[in-house]
């Protein structure tokens, strides 16, 4: 996987104003990779097959799925 997983997903920019002496900052916000997992730790615990899986093995399960989310879309972007 490339570092795009490690990119924000929704960074933000807030501009600078050099007469108060504030500098440009950029917020960078969660990585797409944190964002896809939490996206589906959502769907798979509200869905209605959740049997009560552990936390761990939630967690382990999203970030795999946001994995393969990841890597699909780099085969497509190329």
């Amino acid at each position: 996987m490339t570092n795009n997983a490690n990119e924000p997903a929704f960074p933000v920019v807030m501009p600078g104003d050099e007469k108060k002496g504030w500098e440009a900052v950029c917020i960078p916000g969660l990585t797409k990779r944190e964002y896809f997992a939490a996206m589906a730790m959502q769907s798979i615990i509200s869905g209605p097959n959740f049997n009560g899986n552990s936390e761990q093995d939630v967690a382990i399960l999203s970030t795999r799925h946001a994995d393969a989310l990841l890597l699909e879309l780099e085969k497509t972007a190329q």
